[in-house]
């Protein structure tokens, strides 16, 4: 009999890994397709830089209104777990966003807070 254990274990392993692992990854993957612009005063605009951080420069400035902000990426990358993230990286969420207003187009990245779905 333990014998039949040892050789069903390995198998079931690899099926419960082979059901849920793309489950997961698609998890992680997810998110709206878009974000539009929230919290940014009508007399102000929201800053678009060019990467995660206010230490990088300003490539760009959206309206208080810009709507359809399509996602190309976020940090940190947590797939819905912060318990792993420092106080600062809780707070600290960025998404880089490419936005078009008629022929111009921004690429950059901007502060998680002011955007949503």
């Amino acid at each position: 009999m333990p014998r039949l254990i040892c050789s069903i274990a390995p198998a079931m392993f690899l099926f419960v890994l082979g059901a849920t692992w793309p489950a997961y990854v698609q998890a992680c993957a997810d998110g709206p397709d878009y974000y539009d612009v929230t919290d940014v005063l009508e007399n102000d605009h929201l800053n678009v830089r060019s990467g995660p951080g206010t230490g990088f420069g300003v490539v760009g400035v959206l309206p208080p209104n810009a709507t359809a902000l399509e996602n190309l990426d976020q940090v940190p990358i947590t797939c819905d777990d912060a318990s792993n993230l420092n106080q600062f990286e809780r707070g600290n969420y960025w998404t880089k966003i490419a936005w078009k207003s008629g022929n111009a187009l921004i690429v950059g990245w901007v502060k998680t807070k002011f955007l949503t779905e």
